[in-house]
């Protein structure tokens, strides 16, 4: 299957300094230099290289891929990214009372410089897309490939600065009431391919002119913030708070516009199989066809959101306390690729017809959040404590897509966010038992995530596959329409099936921890750890198979990626404390 291993080694040195230049006056200064570096190579191959170094055994490692309605065969994701991170900060804080209430001002800067370079050797033997489970028969045309893929190695590097300061005030203007206020300002130089025009494609691309003018210098964020005390007792809090907050970009997000030429993408609609190039060398094809390039908006800018909160903390008993929360988040300027250089509808034509397709990376991807949180805390009394926390919330992103057939070209759509869980329930405890022994749990619950529902195949010729078909929006499989689902695949002579057939799995899981601490002399002591990791050995899997024209349609084939304990897992520890 379509899988690849991952690794990541990482080092770091820290360096701090704490100094208090008198009884209202202390300065935190902190260094670091950090070293990661992400190693994805072909599926049990375990590679590491150095980026840019391209030898046979890395090509021999990647297979050819295909990709069909209910299997993606063949592994061929290969990239290389070290990261050196070097860290200067500082932080001032200042306590001035009966300045019309105490204050404590704190005063804050923060340089990085990072050494980034990062390669790819994605789909370098190539990757061929069917709309059948059923193998190749030169004599079925249903069977043949409706596209093929492939691109050469790519490689670069680009250093980045990042620069913050910052200004804030806790003040407390009166017993009961503190309030925050602050504000900082955040600037990224290099990770927008300020330096594209020094680059020689061997052709003229007229969207870099201007490009030494990239940047986003006017990131200022203001923060605000309070929370008071009704009674001045310490049992009814309610507190709120703003803040704009700008995202740093990531530099390989931008890679693509530095390394198009490298990789010589090729993109063939309806090919023939197995040779997509009918013996023509794969040289003398991109020599003569025009290029797929990808292109940076001039007008490219940090992401930034904004923050609103509000909530009200009480206590129930001196050891119980309920707090109801309320937050919305509405984010803008985040990325989004589109091809600016799609046919015009009436000629077919292309806008830049020396290019196929230009991919642009631009500001305009949207998203709102907002969610209720609701949280019972009891504190460590009588040998145990426990926390019970609920969210309902809705997460929804804004941005162009290209696959409903009944708009022409790209159009703006609202839909649900891929990280939209409408209910999470999470509890932990921790109990004291006797003779020292320490027993905690967590449990985590999650409702299901959405999911795609998708033909399968392009539908309008225009080299974009998995187009919807009638009916049907994107990301809508939690709520699938299944007279629309029906329909389609009763045109493509498939069984029909019913809302029970279609798998929207939840998450669940459970952890679970035994310590013992042994005391030996003074601050000694030795600490013995059992816990165990799901305990249940719950399989929790991700979303299920969207594609219309597959015979595994609405059925999961996979577990969620990137978490903890996938499978159930025992561990020992041991920790000496002093």
């Amino acid at each position: 299957a379509e899988g690849f291993d991952f690794a990541v080694p990482r080092n770091s040195e820290v360096f701090g300094w704490t100094w208090l230049a008198s009884d209202s006056l202390m300065n935190e200064f902190r260094f670091q230099r950090a070293f990661s570096k992400y190693e994805v190579s072909s599926a049990y191959t375990h590679g590491s290289y150095d980026p840019g170094d391209f030898p046979q055994e890395r090509l021999d490692n990647c297979d050819v891929r295909f990709t069909r309605p209910s299997l993606n065969d063949g592994s061929c994701n290969d990239q290389m990214g070290p990261e050196t991170r070097w860290q200067f900060k500082n932080d001032m804080t200042l306590f001035k009372p009966d300045w019309g209430g105490n204050h404590q001002f704190k005063f804050g800067v923060d340089y990085n410089y990072v050494q980034f370079a990062a390669d790819s050797f994605g789909n370098g033997n190539g990757r061929w897309w069917f709309s059948t489970d059923l193998p190749y028969d030169p004599n079925d045309p249903s069977t043949f490939p409706y596209q093929y893929q492939d691109a050469l190695p790519r490689y670069d590097d680009v250093p980045v600065h990042h620069f913050s300061i910052y200004f804030q005030d806790d003040w407390s203007p009166r017993p009961g009431l503190t309030m925050n206020l602050g504000l900082r300002y955040d600037l990224q130089k290099g990770t927008f391919n300020e330096d594209i025009q020094d680059i020689d494609f061997g052709i003229e691309i007229p969207f870099h002119e201007g490009a030494d003018q990239r940047g986003d210098g006017n990131n200022i964020g203001p923060r605000i913030g309070f929370a008071w005390d009704l009674a001045e007792n310490g049992r009814t809090v309610v507190k709120g708070g703003y803040g704009l907050f700008y995202d740093n970009i990531r530099t390989l997000m931008n890679f693509g516009e530095r390394w198009w030429n490298q990789q010589q993408s090729v993109i063939i609609v309806n090919p023939s199989y197995p040779d997509p190039y009918q013996g023509v060398p794969r040289e003398e094809f991109v020599s003569t066809a025009p290029p797929n390039i990808t292109v940076l908006d001039n007008a490219y800018e940090n992401p930034y959101a904004h923050h609103f909160n509000v909530g009200v903390s009480h206590m129930l008993t001196p050891e119980i306390a309920l707090s109801l929360d309320f937050t919305r988040v509405r984010s803008y300027a985040d990325r989004e690729s589109v091809n600016i250089n799609y046919p015009f509808e009436d000629s077919g034509e292309r806008p830049y017809p020396q290019f196929a397709r230009v991919n642009e990376g631009r500001s305009k991807w949207e998203h709102r959040y907002q969610g209720f949180y609701v949280k019972l805390n009891k504190r460590l009394s009588n040998n145990y404590q426990f926390l019970t926390s609920y969210t309902l919330s809705k997460s929804e992103d804004y941005g162009n897509r290209i696959d409903d057939i009944s708009i022409y070209g790209y159009s703006p759509v609202w839909y649900p966010a891929g990280s939209d869980r409408r209910h999470r329930l999470v509890a932990s405890g921790i109990y004291q038992a006797p003779y020292g022994f320490n027993l905690s749990a967590i449990m985590d619950f999650r409702s299901g995530l959405p999911f795609n529902i998708h033909s399968g195949k392009d539908l309008n010729s225009d080299s974009y596959g998995s187009d919807l078909p009638p009916g049907i929006t994107y990301n809508s499989g939690r709520t699938p329409n299944i007279e629309s689902i029906n329909a389609y695949r009763v045109s493509q002579g498939l069984p029909t099936v019913t809302e029970g057939d279609i798998a929207n799995p939840n998450f669940f899981n459970l952890d679970f921890r035994l310590q013992k601490a042994f005391l030996i002399s003074g601050p000694h002591q030795l600490q013995f750890i059992f816990q165990v990791l799901n305990i249940t050995n719950r399989a929790n899997f991700n979303v299920p198979n969207g594609n219309l024209r597959s015979s595994g349609f609405g059925v999961v084939n996979q577990i969620l990626p990137n978490i903890n304990a996938p499978a159930r897992q025992i561990e020992l520890a041991v920790r000496y404390q002093f």
